[in-house]
């Protein structure tokens, strides 16, 4: 019997522990945290935060892309396939980054080939496509690479989601490899599915 009777005072004392545990922890009425009874709360201010001067804007959020925008403009050499460019870079790079560069040239003749991720699409001579009809040539049409002479026009969708429009002005092959020189529009485009 008198081991029931410990039994009962140690889970006595258990119970009174947990409910002293729980008034500890319960947040007070504004829910600031634990009850700190005697603690004199801090006084609440009841005036406004100052407002912005008269004739001063607030920071504004940085705008959302809702029409393709001309990121860079230039010139490009791919000279063999040793020149990796990354048209994600502003301005265009050179790459051996893994998953970087989007188009290379090529060993053998004067070749536009996409790398990582792009897509190339070769489209009419002397034409001037859109950012749109570039990426949607791209989507539709795309290819690891394409062979131009002066005057084609290549569409490229970059590994970022841009796009770039090529218009080849040079492309030859010398004894040590092939040289395509171009002239670079490109753009980013609006995000899909905002």
């Amino acid at each position: 019997m008198q081991h029931v009777g410990i039994a009962v005072a140690v889970g006595a004392v258990l119970l009174g522990l947990l409910v002293a545990v729980a008034i500890a922890v319960t947040p007070d009425d504004d829910g600031g945290g634990p009850d700190k009874r005697g603690a004199a709360a801090p006084p609440r201010s009841t005036t406004k935060a100052p407002s912005a001067p008269a004739g001063s804007a607030a920071p504004k959020p940085s705008p959302t892309i809702t029409a393709p925008v001309v990121r860079w403009r230039g010139m490009v050499l791919l000279d063999g396939p040793r020149s990796r460019r990354d048209l994600d870079a502003k301005p265009p790079r050179l790459s051996k980054r893994d998953g970087e560069p989007d188009i290379r040239g090529n060993w053998l003749g004067p070749t536009v080939e996409a790398d990582s991720d792009a897509q190339v699409a070769l489209m009419r001579p002397r034409s001037e496509p859109s950012a749109v009809q570039c990426r949607d040539a791209a989507a539709a049409e795309g290819s690891d690479e394409v062979e131009v002479d002066e005057d084609d026009v290549v569409c490229v969708s970059t590994t970022a989601g841009r796009v770039a429009r090529l218009t080849i002005v040079d492309a030859h092959s010398t004894t040590t490899s092939p040289i395509v020189r171009a002239r670079v529009v490109i753009w980013d485009m609006p995000r899909t599915g905002q």
